[in-house]
């Protein structure tokens, strides 16, 4: 019984550490390359520019899910540039998006999946 118990232990520990931040969706039609990294379960995405990178949180407190029902927009809650990505519901399918707001100004950029 002790043994059972230490293996799916084991297998459950395995699982959570597969989990890792991988490229989700990268931008194709802005200046500068953006990439987002998502890690199932998280409640925050990564936006990469340049080397920096931003934290973009759910707006209804949900966790990233790579293949999520419902889109779901993440925002920054920093200074600066404000992103807001979308991530639209794996029924829909549409292409992600992400808003970039530079004093005052919006920019959209259409991104491309990486799955």
């Amino acid at each position: 019984m002790k043994y059972l118990f230490f293996i799916s232990l084991l297998s459950f520990s395995g699982m959570a550490l597969s989990a890792e931040w991988k490229v989700i969706a990268e931008s194709t039609s802005c200046e500068d390359k953006i990439l987002i990294k998502g890690k199932e379960g998280e409640k925050y995405v990564l936006a990469v520019s340049g080397g920096v990178e931003k934290k973009l949180f759910a707006k209804d407190s949900s966790s990233f899910h790579e293949n999520s029902m419902k889109t779901t927009e993440f925002i920054s809650r920093n200074e600066g540039d404000q992103y807001s990505f979308i991530q639209p519901s794996y029924v829909e399918g549409n292409p992600p998006k992400i808003d970039i707001t530079h004093e005052g100004q919006v920019k959209r950029c259409r991104m491309e999946l990486t799955r």
